[in-house]
Order: C-alpha cells, then sequence, then structure tokens
C-alpha cells in the first residue's frame, strides 16, 4: 500500500504519518528513530525511499531513477545501507540515503535478502544463489548451498554462525558454506517460509505461505552458539 502508520498499542490501534504518490514494499529501522521505507511510484519505473529521523512523526521521500520497485532494505549504520530491487539491482548509500550507486553482484536475478554484519561484511541471496562480501558490495564470492530449491526468506550471522530459512527448513553453517546442517526442530511438512528472524537468544519466527507465522524451536539456543 501506500500508506506508512505506526501503533504504540501492540496493533490495537493505527495513526496514519504517511501516504506517498507509490506503493511500499519494504521497511528497515536501523534504531527508534532512524529509519527507512521503499517501493516504487505510481505512474513510472522510479523507486521511492520514504526517510524518517524521528522515529516516524515527519517523513521524506525521494526517488531512485529507473530502479524499478525496491524490494528489499537493510542499514548497517545510520549512514550506510544497501537497497535491491525486482530489476536486478543492488545500490549502496553512504550518506544516509541522500545518494545511491549500483553496484554489480554478479547474478542476473533479483535479491530477496540482505544482511550486513558491518560495513564490509554481508550476504545477499535470491533464487539459486547465495553470495558473500568482505569489501562492502564491491566484490561477492559465492557460498555453497547444496539443497534444492534455494528460495531464502531469511539470512543472518550469529556468532560465526550462519543461519537461512530456505523453503520449508533451517539451515545453518559454520565455515562459510563448506558443510551444512539443518536445525533439527526445522518443520519439513511447512509451506514455503517466505520470511524469517533470527534473534540471538536461539528464537526463530517465520511465516508461511499459507500465511501464519510460526516459531521455530531452536533447542539449546542454537542461534547463540559458536
Amino acid at each position: 500500500g501506500n500508506t506508512i502508520a505506526h501503533t504504540n498499542d501492540g496493533g490495537v490501534t493505527w495513526t496514519s504519518q504517511l501516504q506517498a504518490s507509490g506503493w511500499f514494499r519494504s521497511m528497515f529501522f536501523y534504531n527508534n528513530q532512524i529509519g527507512f521505507a521503499a517501493g516504487q511510484m505510481y505512474s513510472t519505473q522510479d523507486g521511492l525511499i520514504a526517510r524518517t529521523t524521528n522515529g516516524g512523526v515527519n517523513w521524506q521521500t525521494s526517488t531512485l531513477p529507473n530502479s524499478g520497485e525496491i524490494r528489499r532494505i537493510f542499514f548497517v549504520s545510520s549512514s550506510v545501507g544497501w537497497i535491491a530491487s525486482w530489476s536486478n539491482k543492488l545500490f549502496k548509500t553512504t550518506d544516509g540515503g541522500n545518494s545511491w550507486i549500483e553496484q554489480s553482484y554478479g547474478v542476473g536475478a533479483s535479491i530477496s535478502t540482505i544482511f550486513f554484519e558491518n560495513t564490509s561484511v554481508g550476504w545477499i541471496t535470491g533464487d539459486n544463489f547465495i553470495r558473500r562480501t568482505t569489501d562492502g558490495g564491491n566484490t561477492w564470492q559465492t557460498i555453497s548451498f547444496p539443497f534444492s530449491p534455494i528460495y531464502i526468506g531469511g539470512i543472518k550471522h550469529i556468532n560465526g554462525v550462519l543461519w537461512v530459512a530456505n523453503y520449508n527448513a533451517v539451515y545453518y553453517t559454520s565455515n562459510n558454506g563448506a558443510t551444512w546442517q539443518t536445525l533439527p526442530s526445522s518443520p519439513q511438512a511447512w509451506d514455503q517460509i517466505n520470511a524469517a528472524h533470527f534473534f540471538p537468544s536461539g528464537k526463530i519466527y517465520a511465516t508461511t505461505g499459507g500465511g501464519s507465522m510460526r516459531y521455530i524451536p531452536a533447542g539449546v539456543n542454537a542461534c547463540s552458539s559458536g
């Protein structure tokens, strides 16, 4: 939709903060004050980006020419972040979104997830690929993933372990993809995982193709183990 709304009571009531001339696909808050929402303008192929620095009280909108619909946003600091579009494009900013530079990632498919643990090291995923950078996105290396199909709904690197929610299971590797293991409690019978969030406490929450939200118990704090 074209509206950003805010709640202070856990979703019981909502207050509209912005109505834009386009639709939003993705939202990311770096902290409780600095946040971004992105999508596409109604009448053009330009990307739509909205930014707040005061918790959503005020939003500033801008466009990214010919980017197509922006699918994902991730910021690793208040100034450094990345956005990915359905048009197989990746952009980086180092000034809080005032300007964007396109980066090549070497795959002719759109990016479905982005995660950076600092301004240098990060991962991107899409249909049938996982790639890793150690230089802020200037160059990318392929991470081996021996499971099919590759449709990753969530990725995070915690304490030396890379976690991915792929299709209907959760996998992890501690050696950059040389070997992978399946989370024992991962429910193989699920519908396709559309999105997942990993917490350092070991909890994993995911939404599935059936429209439901699931909690994956990670055993003895699997995500927080080294």
